[in-house]
Order: C-alpha cells, then sequence, then structure tokens
C-alpha cells in the first residue's frame, strides 16, 4: 500500500485519502491555508471583481463632455440702462434679452458690458457671469446685471452688452 504524509498532523495515510484517519484533516488544497494556491484563489477574482467595478464606477460618474457655445449662437436684444446711487460709489442696472439659436441648452455664460460715451468709445467694461440662470435651446430669457463703476451718468451715452463665452449645459448646471 502507497501512503503519503498528511497536510496537517505529518502522519502516514494512504495516497488517496481525501480526510486523515488521525487528524480529520482534509487532503485537499484548498483546505490547505498554507498553500499559495489558495491565495490565488482568492485573490484572483477578486482582484478581478473590483477592476471591472471601478471601470463602471468611472463610466457611471463620468461627467459628460461640456464644450464652449459658437458665440454668434447667442443673441443680446434689447438692452437697456439706468444708473443708481449707492452709499460709496454708483450703480449701473444693465437688462436685456438673451436668444439661444443652438440645439443645445447654455448653461454658464459670461456677459460684457461696455458703457460708450458720446464718440462711441468705451468709457467702462466689465464683465460678469450669469451662473444661476441657463438659456434653453431655440429660447430665450431675461437678464438683470448690477455693477459699480467710476464713470459718471453724463459721460454714459449708451451700453452695449455682447456674449464673452458661454458653455453647454452640464449634468450639474
Amino acid at each position: 500500500m502507497q501512503t503519503k504524509e498528511c497536510r496537517h498532523c505529518k502522519q502516514p495515510i494512504h495516497q488517496d485519502a481525501r480526510r486523515c484517519q488521525h487528524c480529520q484533516g482534509m487532503q485537499g488544497w484548498i483546505s490547505d491555508q498554507k498553500d499559495p494556491r489558495m491565495l490565488a484563489a482568492l485573490f484572483i477574482p477578486l482582484i478581478f471583481i473590483l477592476g471591472i467595478v471601478m471601470v463602471m464606477t468611472r463610466t457611471i460618474t463620468k461627467l459628460p463632455e461640456r464644450s464652449d457655445l459658437a458665440p454668434e449662437s447667442l443673441t443680446v436684444k434689447k438692452v437697456s440702462y439706468r444708473f443708481g446711487s449707492g452709499p460709496s460709489s454708483d450703480k449701473i442696472f444693465v437688462s436685456g434679452e438673451i436668444t439661444n439659436s443652438s440645439g443645445v441648452d447654455a448653461g454658464k455664460t459670461c456677459l460684457r458690458v461696455n458703457l460708450l460715451g458720446s464718440k462711441d468709445n468705451v468709457i467702462d467694461s466689465f464683465v460678469q457671469s450669469m451662473d444661476a440662470s441657463s438659456i434653453p435651446a431655440k429660447g430665450m430669457i431675461r437678464f438683470r446685471l448690477v455693477a459699480e463703476t467710476p464713470a459718471l451718468k453724463a459721460e454714459i451715452m449708451k451700453a452695449s452688452v455682447t456674449v464673452e463665452r458661454s458653455r453647454a449645459k452640464g449634468r450639474w448646471d
């Protein structure tokens, strides 16, 4: 009769035995925690599953690519302005309408306001962001901007508003 040594108690047992008659220890390699194949059997599938989960998570949570909209797709109309006085300086209130002719909603939009004098020279200029409002595709919204200006009321003859830049509306806008 051919024998082999028990994996656990080191007593001689039958060559084909699955269990030791001395210590009742199983003789398969899965039951032996000291066998390096046991670590491979546990950790390789675990690493594979974690890799799949990471790839799926990155795909699900990836923000959509947002591109800048062409400035000519947004037009500003009906611009009006008025002055107001504050305790420290003069304020200007500029209002108007923005029309979006593109097929996507506009998210973050920055407007440039130029305050022009009698010879269409720029007396003051500022840029303000319209973070809170989005402009729907093929739609129109009204806007109102407030800014402090060092320009005097008598110097300003008109105000012009242009779109400085605009981005397509994203998931978090």
